[in-house]
């Protein structure tokens, strides 16, 4: 966002993705001076002039002189933060509109064609950044799950070990006591008891291991995947 401040010199520069289910634009970023109003805020993706433009892969620019001027966001707030005038161009690849990168200003101002096409030249950059980010996202999931599941078979072949031991050993102390060898079976039965606490204590690690292998934010990436 902040190279499209600088880049158009402008006050105020906004980077929004396009939520297709919604047909809405999430604004996930901004820079410039008092930007707070607009972070966060979701805009009509279609249905109005200037979204319809926008969905077209065409720029979209503004002068706030003209009482007619459709614009993109509630009016109201384009009014509190004095805006006087936007230019905003699609995020797209491959004929496809990702979202929008917007440029404002709090001073009267014509923005030209060729600042849209000068926008448009930056948006192509943003659109490969946001790709290796997502790219990523998806390549650490993937490791994560495969990591997940070498934990998760881990803890199966640890545990199966386990029973068994316990399994011979609880069989090998009905003998003794059959026999009447009390001492030998209470010795046995300490073995047992530091097997068991070694087993508790290795199935709640692995358990956490588990639990934790994958944050929300990862399995977010999967679902973009």
């Amino acid at each position: 966002a902040e190279a499209a401040r600088e880049l158009l010199e402008a006050d105020i520069s906004l980077v929004g993705l396009l939520d297709e289910e919604r047909q809405e634009v999430f604004l996930k970023a901004a820079a410039g001076i008092r930007v707070e109003a607009f972070t966060g805020i979701r805009l009509p993706a279609a249905g109005t002039p200037c979204a319809n433009s926008f969905l077209s892969g065409q720029p979209v620019m503004a002068d706030m002189e003209d009482p007619n001027q459709p614009i993109l966001f509630d009016e109201a707030l384009i009014r509190d933060e004095n805006i006087q005038s936007f230019l905003a161009v699609p995020l797209e690849r491959g004929g496809r509109v990702l979202g929008l990168i917007e440029v404002m200003t709090r001073q009267q101002r014509r923005f030209l064609p060729r600042d849209g096409h000068l926008l448009m030249r930056l948006a192509h950059h943003v659109v490969v950044a946001i790709e290796n980010a997502l790219l990523y996202r998806q390549l650490r999931y993937m490791v994560i799950l495969e990591e997940r599941d070498r934990l998760g078979r881990e803890m199966h072949d640890n545990l199966s070990q386990t029973l068994g031991y316990l399994n011979i050993k609880t069989s090998l102390i009905d003998e003794l006591l059959v026999d009447g060898q009390v001492a030998q079976a209470r010795e046995s039965m300490v073995e047992l008891k530091r097997a068991l606490k070694i087993a508790y204590t290795d199935v709640r690690e692995a358990i956490f291991n588990l639990r934790t292998s994958i944050s929300p934010r990862d399995w977010a990436a999967g679902d973009a995947a």
